[in-house]
């Protein structure tokens, strides 16, 4: 609804001086993948992705083409090589980093748990944003006297087992 709000704001009504393709992966990165070839096959002027998957879909598709790519929701675009900097993208792909301020939450979870001491991190083996914030955890934690106890996922379905391993192990689940 952003996306659409801001282009209309420009002077971009879909359907009338602009088309624009819903496509949703539904989180299948073989998915992602073909919607993106297919985008960029079509000869789309732009593809917006949201979320990691779909913009390292979006970026491999495009690369070496006239299409550009602008990516929303993806925490660390420098680790996920979508951008050489963020104050210098380079190339045909930008965004916007919705990076996670993790020294802000070390200390929220020092204010409302002091007596904690091991921090569950569920994380997404697959993803680079993911890796990223679990090394910087790892980094920032024990200046706050927290140990990381971390558990890789694979796919939504194995959020509730992977909690449940770390359930009893740690003073609170991140």
């Amino acid at each position: 609804e952003g996306v659409l709000k801001g282009l209309e704001e420009k002077g971009y009504k879909n359907g009338e001086n602009v088309t624009i393709d819903y496509q949703n992966a539904n989180n299948q990165s073989a998915d992602s993948d073909q919607i993106a070839k297919n985008m960029v096959a079509k000869g789309y002027n732009m593809i917006i992705a949201i979320a990691t998957p779909a913009a390292v879909s979006a970026y491999s598709a495009a690369a070496g083409t006239n299409t550009n790519v602008i990516f929303c929701a993806v925490s660390d675009p420098v680790e996920a090589k979508l951008v050489s900097s963020l104050d210098a993208p380079g190339g045909n792909c930008t965004g916007t980093s919705d990076l996670l301020n993790l020294e802000a939450q070390l200390k929220m979870i020092r204010a409302f748990l002091p007596e904690s001491k091991k921090i569950g991190i569920l994380y997404t083996t697959s993803e680079a944003n993911s890796a990223s914030h679990l090394a910087q955890l790892k980094e920032l934690a024990p200046g706050y006297g927290f140990e990381i106890v971390e558990q890789g996922v694979q796919s939504a379905a194995d959020i509730p087992t992977a909690a449940a391993s770390l359930a009893g192990k740690v003073d609170c689940i991140n």
